[in-house]
Order: structure tokens, then C-alpha cells, then sequence
């Protein structure tokens, strides 16, 4: 019994340190291939690139896969996984989250901070050009390619002053 509530005294002090902690953005994963479309070697190359870029700009830049929309909207699913997954950059949150499902062939873009007005809605269209001739052909690698390439690009667009 001694044993008992000593293991339960170490479990509520651990918890009790641990509670107000919280997992900065940097820590998070900025590549989320939940449908496992990527390869190993896929994924870490486009991991490393999604890291370096979000560290360089102060801006995350996400893309997340999912099997399906399980009845949400593509738009739902990219907003409350930006919002939960502890994503953004400085009290601002800067960030921009690309999500695609794979069975349901629907994709959406949720930016927040600063990054709303680097990737306009005009902005986007342009910048899923050749994320989409890609994800016609399920070069899902090369996709997400592009899509780091081209959000890196605005991003230094807009820090020299045109976005």
C-alpha cells in the first residue's frame, strides 16, 4: 500500500510539473502523412525542406495528408489542424497549412498572421498551379515539392516588399 501512494504521489507531481507545458511550434511536425502516400526517403527530404524553410522565414509551412474528409469540409479539416496542432510562428501564429485528402481528391489552404496577406486568395491559385499538374498524376512527392518551393518564394517575395 506504501508503494501504492508513493507511485501515485510521483504520477500527480509529474503531472502537476508537466501541465503547463506546451510543445513550441518547432518541435511539431511540419510533414503529417497520415494517408502514407511518401516514402521514407520522400517524407525526410521533404521534412528537412519544410523545416528549413519555416525556420528561415518565421513562418511554418505544413502539409498534412489525410485518407479521407470523413464528412468535414477540406477547409474544416485544414483550419482546426492548424489551430490544434500547435502550429505558427510568434505570438502572431504565422503560418500557412496545406491539406490534401486522398480519396476525396479535395484540398485546402489555412494561413494565419502575417501570412494571410502573403498568400492571398489570388496568390494560392497561382502557387497550387504546379502543385496540382502533380497531384493529377499522384506524383504526391513532387507536390508537396512544388508547394514548398513556391510558399518559400512569396515568403522572400514578401520580406523584400512584393508579395
Amino acid at each position: 500500500m506504501k508503494r501504492f501512494v508513493t507511485y501515485l504521489f510521483f504520477i500527480g507531481l509529474f503531472f502537476g510539473l508537466t501541465a503547463g507545458l506546451t510543445v513550441p511550434a518547432s518541435a511539431q511536425n511540419r510533414l503529417v502523412d497520415s494517408a502514407q502516400v511518401l516514402s521514407a526517403l520522400e517524407y525526410q527530404q521533404i521534412e528537412a525542406r519544410l523545416n528549413e524553410i519555416s525556420e528561415r522565414q518565421g513562418c511554418d509551412v505544413v502539409i498534412v495528408t489525410r485518407l479521407s474528409l470523413a464528412g468535414r469540409t477540406a477547409t474544416q479539416w485544414a483550419d482546426d489542424t492548424f489551430d490544434y496542432g500547435g502550429y505558427g510562428f510568434d505570438s502572431d501564429k504565422t503560418g500557412i497549412l496545406f491539406l490534401l485528402s486522398v480519396r476525396d481528391r479535395e484540398w485546402a489552404i489555412s494561413t494565419t498572421g502575417p501570412a494571410i496577406r502573403v498568400f492571398t486568395d489570388a496568390g494560392q491559385k497561382r502557387l497550387m498551379q504546379p502543385v496540382l499538374s502533380s497531384l493529377k498524376e499522384d506524383r504526391w512527392a513532387d507536390a508537396f515539392k512544388h508547394f514548398a518551393s513556391e510558399a518559400d518564394r512569396y515568403l522572400e517575395q514578401a520580406r523584400v516588399g512584393e508579395p
